[in-house]
């Protein structure tokens, strides 16, 4: 509970980051709006050259390819506004002005870096999805694993990317090698910022009870559509906070030097290794 009570401290403090610099949330919005254009662009000529029929049923030399290029573009979008909104948050740790012009220039910098860590992602990505559609139950199974446990040891990578200068690989390196110094930290911190995110999402559902029990069509209409922007914000406002804390958390771990916007949080206790119990 103590490593619990750090972290949930960990994300109000990083919301307070925010309310500071709320022009950090503009990285996610472009992120999710370039990536809508993304799949526009990829999905809609696939539906006319193969309709809406089982994507197995495509020629694996013609869907390679395309899943490729898509998980090459996406990734691409995602990482660039990442590292952003990494450097953005960074600088703002630091005591630093830290506007959305700063995070783009940041990016932009470290364009090389982003490219071959998008082609990373995207080969990892392709195959673990070819696993899944063409080998059966037990192979998704093994994808699914892979794939958390890839996401988790390369949970790092774009702190490293942007605060050291370093190339993918060995970003990729230092991210497990920093997840095995603080993997309690990390997990328990991503709980509690996915239960603060449950709670927000199912806070409006009594609203939307409420419009079902009336019965009345614009009322429901409006309820739902309410629910619906509701869910866009916090995806916004989650995806913010996620870059502002898993910088906090990098510089922690990589000097042992608590943020000074963090004063307020234990670091130590939220790192503090706990001896394994039973087998």
């Amino acid at each position: 509970m103590g490593s619990f009570s750090s972290s949930w401290a960990l994300a109000k403090e990083s919301w307070a980051i925010l309310r500071r610099t709320p022009g950090l949330a503009l990285f996610p919005i472009l992120s999710g709006l370039f990536t809508l254009v993304a799949c526009a662009a990829f999905f809609v000529p696939y539906y006319f050259l193969y309709g809406v029929d089982d994507i197995k049923e495509t020629p694996p030399l013609t869907y390679i390819p395309f899943l490729f290029g898509f998980y090459l573009v996406t990734y691409f979008i995602v990482i660039f506004f990442n590292t952003g909104l990494v450097a953005c948050a960074h600088e703002s740790l630091k005591g630093n002005p830290a506007t959305f012009a700063i995070g783009l220039r940041e990016a932009r910098k470290r364009l090389p870096a982003v490219i071959g860590w998008s082609l990373i992602s995207a080969t990892v990505g392709v195959i673990l999805r070819l696993m899944a559609e063409y080998l059966g139950p037990v192979a998704r199974i093994v994808e699914s694993i892979f794939g958390l446990a890839w996401s988790i040891a390369t949970f790092f990578v774009i702190p490293i990317l942007v605060v050291e200068n370093r190339r993918p690989m060995p970003a990729v390196k230092e991210s497990a090698q920093l997840l095995m110094k603080t993997w309690g930290a990390r997990l328990v911190a991503g709980l509690s910022m996915g239960v603060a995110m449950l709670i927000l999402i199912i806070a409006p559902l009594p609203l939307i009870v409420f419009a079902l029990v009336t019965g009345i069509v614009p009322l429901i209409a409006a309820a739902f559509t309410l629910f619906v922007l509701w869910i866009i914000a916090l995806s916004i406002v989650g995806a913010a906070l996620q870059g502002i804390y898993q910088t906090a958390l990098y510089l922690y771990a990589t000097t042992g030097t608590t943020p000074p916007a963090y004063r307020a949080v234990d670091f130590a206790q939220a790192f503090k290794a706990k001896k394994p119990k039973g087998i």
